[in-house]
């Protein structure tokens, strides 16, 4: 008997930190080669994490800005804070990061550098003039067709949580899911496919 033909090579494994290293998020949310549309496979993407995006007003790590952000911070204005000092809401209005994305209001005070441990609630930490940043962030998109299907209902930040230099952010979601497609000839019985011939067409179950 001749012998079998040898078996395809397999198909290169998608590992998951490779996937996300090589993502483009800043544009058509393909991978580099365009072999993979990571963002476009599903209907909402939640993306949260260390994003690593500071404050700064043009003058970053200096004793002045540092205490500008500090008086920021004290007074609460955590609007002027964003939208005049945020890498990251800069780089978005830009269209250079994270298209088509969005975050819910922001109303605590930033999240990074703290001091660590008991009595350290509110304390920044002074690392080389660093300014306190939203560097923790929580940022979500619904494909069209579905932004009305994702709601975010919370967005906070646990400042009592003193174990890291890091304060932990939070957000919850509300989500409508559709009920599924089915035909009815495949899962009804007999005298229900009699009575009902136009059950060929796909109904929601």
């Amino acid at each position: 008997p001749g012998s079998l033909p040898p078996l395809p090579p397999p198909p290169p494994l998608l590992i998951y930190p490779d996937a996300v290293s090589e993502a483009d998020v800043a544009t058509a949310g393909s991978f580099v080669g365009g072999a993979v549309e990571f963002l476009h496979g599903f209907d909402h993407v939640v993306w949260a994490g260390d994003l690593n995006y500071r404050v700064e007003f043009g003058a970053p790590s200096t004793k002045g800005e540092f205490e500008k952000v500090l008086g920021l911070i004290r007074g609460e204005r955590w609007r002027h804070l964003l939208e005049h000092g945020d890498q990251l809401r800069r780089e978005m209005r830009a269209g250079r990061v994270f298209h088509g994305f969005k975050e819910g209001p922001v109303t605590f005070a930033p999240t990074y550098r703290m001091e660590q441990g008991p009595g350290t609630e509110g304390v920044y930490g002074n690392k080389r003039f660093q300014s306190p940043s939203y560097t923790d962030r929580v940022l979500y998109r619904s494909r069209p067709g579905a932004h009305g299907d994702l709601d975010q209902t919370a967005y906070g930040a646990c400042h009592d949580v003193l174990c890291s230099d890091h304060r932990p952010v939070y957000a919850a979601f509300l989500l409508r899911v559709g009920s599924p497609c089915a035909r009815l000839e495949s899962i009804a019985p007999p005298s229900i496919r009699r009575q009902h011939p136009e059950s060929s067409r796909c109904a929601s179950v």
